[in-house]
């Protein structure tokens, strides 16, 4: 997830913290085109134990509790 969030960083011009450690090491594979940040999240959410909140241009990823 680290180096996804690096590459949403660029691609949408946000901040993206990851609130737990153990997040950066999911793996992740895939093309998205044409899509909103906000429909990336909703895909990570429904593919991982992931929860989003967005604050402006500041993304907060963080664990979810399911």
């Amino acid at each position: 997830l680290e180096s996804l969030a690096i590459k949403l960083e660029r691609f949408y011009n946000v901040s993206i913290s990851l609130q737990d450690e153990s997040m950066k090491s999911f793996k992740y594979s895939g093309t998205l085109e044409e899509v909103t940040i906000e429909e990336v999240l909703r895909a990570l959410e429904k593919t991982s134990p992931i929860r989003f909140e967005i604050n402006k241009n500041h993304v907060i990823l963080k664990m979810s509790k399911k």
